[in-house]
């Protein structure tokens, strides 16, 4: 990962070590239907004012600087798990193809890609690369 100099703490051990491992392995996957994209998330930095965090249901997260200084959780959810839970934990992939309008906290995506068979695709519409590159550095989808 990029930016790696600047002090950045999402790119500290240990989260970036994991994080890096993650996003690789996403990446590897991306590149395989969409080498353009894979190479375009990979050489997007991750900006200034993100730091790991845990959500208060215990799992890895991040919270962002917003313009007016105060922090915001990644995704809108300071319990990700639960929330993409309760939104998606009941969909069943018999309607269709499904799709999101953004990474989200990238527990919406995992929740969904483990409600839909395979044989179903998800869509997600994001259109913050480096959003999409915090989400796929979180979760292994």
């Amino acid at each position: 990962m990029r930016n790696a100099e600047c002090g950045n703490p999402i790119l500290d051990p240990p989260f970036h070590e994991r994080g890096a491992l993650v996003l690789e392995k996403n990446l590897r996957a991306i590149k395989r239907r969409q080498p353009e994209l894979a190479a375009t998330i990979d050489a997007t930095d991750i900006p200034p004012g993100i730091e790991p965090a845990i959500g208060r249901d215990g799992t890895p997260t991040l919270r962002l600087r917003v313009e007016d200084g105060r922090w915001a959780w990644f995704g809108g959810s300071s319990m990700p798990s639960i929330s993409a839970q309760e939104c998606f934990g009941s969909a069943d992939g018999e309607g269709g193809n499904a799709s999101l309008p953004g990474i989200g906290s990238g527990f919406e995506v995992k929740t969904l890609l483990e409600r839909l068979p395979q044989y179903r695709a998800l869509f997600v519409v994001e259109d913050h690369i480096a959003s999409l590159k915090l989400g796929l550095h979180l979760h292994d989808l």
